[in-house]
């Protein structure tokens, strides 16, 4: 008797039908994104049309109100894409409300200017929109077919095998950390500045772990999936927080590390429930807001030993967040001139090691040369002497020296290459693939930085390519293997 295909098993077809249904259901979600994109867009531009025809920072507010309902599209149609993308999707969030107060006519400290109404913040609005737009784009379909593959048993191997050598690692990190504020002195008790202290330091040990927190989170978010090991997951990460809170870390690092942190449980979550938990999140995400403020103000205020002074730090730094768009906007919004020279050695630099230093760039290209036109001749020589410089130069830079057209450009260029380095790392925690996830990571970090500091080669020096090719194949050599054992299967010998 013939036995029945496997294919026309009843269940087997059922499951079959579900996950078409499902592939179809979220192919209208994302067309609904792009729709409801296109119709902010335009909500955007008429703001910034207003603006110009009768400037006020009401505009500006509306503005922000239009881009919050996008977040709630985003998070609805793309949530994958959220969880991923969320430590930059924070950062920008703080940058567009940032905008808001200097339209509002804020003071901005660092470039003694104040704001006042120019549209600008409806064209962050826009340009956020696309940006993770695109990393939608290129996530969202690859979790949609990684969900249903993932095998939590298999996970949880993984993690077993992981936990020693991340604890130790963690451990290493304390060690030495708190070895170094007993040898010099903690920068939140003496009351230094980090940049300073890290300059004044020039401890290579340091300075590569303390920039290497994003991967240390990373896996610390892949043991907290398995409830073998959650509770160690969140000694070591309150363990980060805080020594990064001795060393002088406050706004951008903590809400960066409190992002990332939680990814891996968020898709944990979404493969089971195929949505998050919007308002859930929205009420965690005020909560770790407070918490970040305040503990931000408290380190002020023990600091400055002044609540007045403490606030007005703390609100002359959330200002910086959207100071270099408002100013790039501003000054550069019709420049038509292009730079060629300027462009020219910003890309030779991203096949040169030595023209990588931000001493040795000076001003001839990125961030110090956007703050030669804003900061005075003090801040500039202290800038480039320790390498502290303005935050989020990234368009200010791209717009002075090609206008908002090569800005353009190249802000697509760098969405697409941050949404591939997203999808790496929901890859990698996907599957528990540590490597993969690492790699990911650190892939998204260096364009995340190109974006804080302006430096084209962070995302297209060879550097960064070789860390993307590293982080594709420790994501893709299973695929890759099984396609050239197909491929050899397949190769028919013609005899001559």
């Amino acid at each position: 008797m013939l036995q029945r295909s496997r294919w026309l098993d009843r269940a087997s077809l059922e499951l079959a039908v579900g996950d078409l249904a499902s592939s179809q259901k979220k192919a209208g979600t994302l067309s609904l994104l792009a729709i409801m994109t296109a119709v902010l867009v335009m909500y955007q531009l008429l703001m910034a049309a207003m603006n110009d025809d009768a400037p006020s920072n009401v505009w500006a507010m509306l503005s922000f109100v239009g881009f919050v309902a996008y977040l709630y599209q985003l998070a609805a149609s793309a949530p994958a894409t959220v969880i991923v993308l969320l430590p930059l999707l924070l950062l920008k969030t703080t940058e567009i409300g940032s905008c808001v107060a200097i339209e509002s006519g804020a003071l901005m400290h660092e470039i003694d200017q104040t704001g006042y109404p120019t549209g600008g913040t409806a064209r962050l609005a826009i340009a956020l929109m696309v940006f993770f737009g695109i990393g939608a784009l290129l996530i969202e379909p690859a979790w949609l077919k990684q969900s249903a593959e993932s095998d939590r048993d298999r996970i949880d191997r993984a993690v077993g095998r992981m936990v020693w050598p991340i604890t130790f690692a963690c451990l290493f990190f304390y060690g030495y950390f708190i070895f170094v504020g007993l040898r010099v002195g903690f920068p939140i008790l003496s009351g230094s500045d980090r940049l300073d202290f890290k300059y004044q330091l020039s401890d290579p040990i340091y300075t590569s772990l303390l920039g290497n927190r994003p991967l240390f989170v990373t896996a610390m978010s892949l043991l907290a999936i398995s409830t073998k090991t959650q509770i160690r997951a969140w000694v070591l990460f309150l363990g980060m927080f805080f020594v990064s809170i001795l060393f002088g870390e406050k706004f951008t690092s903590l809400i960066v590390m409190s992002s990332i942190f939680p990814a891996a449980g968020l898709l944990v979550y979404l493969s089971r429930h195929k949505q998050l938990p919007i308002a859930r999140m929205a009420y965690v995400g005020v909560a770790l807001g407070a918490l970040t403020i305040g503990t931000c103000l408290n380190v002020y205020l023990y600091i400055y030993n002044d609540f007045e002074t403490a606030k007005t730090k703390l609100l002359d730094r959330m200002a910086e967040q959207g100071e270099m768009w408002y100013v790039g906007d501003r000054d550069f919004r019709y420049n038509t001139n292009v730079d060629w020279q300027t462009i020219t050695t910003d890309l030779i630099s991203c096949v040169g090691g030595s023209s990588q230093d931000p001493k040795d760039v000076g001003t001839d290209f990125g961030p110090f040369f956007v703050m030669q036109n804003y900061a005075d001749k003090y801040v500039m020589e202290n800038g480039q002497n320790k390498g502290i410089f303005f935050a989020f130069t990234f368009s200010t830079y791209w717009m002075m020296i090609s206008g908002y057209g090569g800005f353009a450009i190249v802000w697509v260029l760098t969405a697409v290459a941050y949404g591939v380095a997203g999808r790496f790392l929901m890859l990698g925690l996907a599957e528990g693939n540590f490597i993969g996830a690492l790699l990911g990571q650190k892939s998204m970090f260096l364009v995340y930085t190109a974006v804080i500091t302006g430096y084209s080669f962070y995302v297209f020096g060879y550097k960064t390519v070789g860390i993307f090719f590293a982080a594709w194949l420790a994501n893709y050599w299973k695929k890759l293997l099984r396609f050239v054992a197909y491929r050899g299967r397949n190769t028919v010998n013609v005899p001559v």
